[in-house]
């Protein structure tokens, strides 16, 4: 059954194709503000067929539907701080794939990101937001010794090391990504330009 009018499954690389275009019309402002009508939200009653899955940060800088001028049933979102890849991130991204349908999943980092600036000074933080940030941890320890910018090499690894561990998530992910069903890429927002720069993850 398809929903929306949309068909049963948007390939990978039409998937692609949508944020790309869409990143680049609202860069260039031009957003068309799709699917934010009365009648869309009506379509969304009878079910949801997200395009793709997205893994972002919580930060509220960074608003991916309307970053990719997406609208309402769009986008399937995961946020939490500095996009880690938990356990509860996992189990929302298995249900997209393998419930919902979802063949691109895409997951962005961002430039001046407040969780890993926070993760850099962690043992300072409480308790339950130390564990949280303690994900970031090895994306940071990494980087931490290479010349520049630090928040900025630590989000990017951040990036490759979830997009690594997604696609050996077993069993749902891994089998639909080695069986080519499913892809996965990175992505990095700039705050400042708000241009999507797709990592070759």
């Amino acid at each position: 059954m398809a929903f929306l009018g949309q068909p049963e499954a948007v390939t990978p690389e039409d998937a692609f194709k949508r944020l790309k275009e869409g990143n680049r019309r609202f860069v260039s402002a031009k957003a068309l503000r799709p699917n934010q009508s009365t009648l869309r939200r009506q379509a969304v009653l009878k079910g949801q067929r997200p395009f793709a899955a997205v893994l972002s940060c919580s930060d509220s800088r960074v608003p991916l539907e309307i970053v990719f001028d997406c609208g309402i049933g769009d986008l399937f979102v995961v946020r939490n701080m500095g996009n880690a890849l938990s356990e509860a991130a996992i189990a929302a991204l298995e249900y997209a794939v393998q419930t919902l349908g979802v063949r691109f999943v895409l997951v962005v980092g961002h430039s001046d990101c407040d969780a890993v600036k926070a993760a850099l000074v962690s043992d300072a933080q409480a308790p339950k937001m130390q564990a949280a940030l303690s994900l970031l941890k090895p994306a940071i320890d990494k980087v931490r010794s290479e010349p520049g910018d630090t928040v900025l090499k630590a989000a990017a690894e951040n990036v490759r090391m979830s997009v690594a561990q997604l696609r050996a998530c077993e069993p749902i992910i891994a089998e639909k990504v080695k069986s080519g069903q499913v892809i996965i890429a990175g992505a990095y927002y700039s705050v400042g330009n708000a241009v999507v720069d797709f990592m070759n993850a």
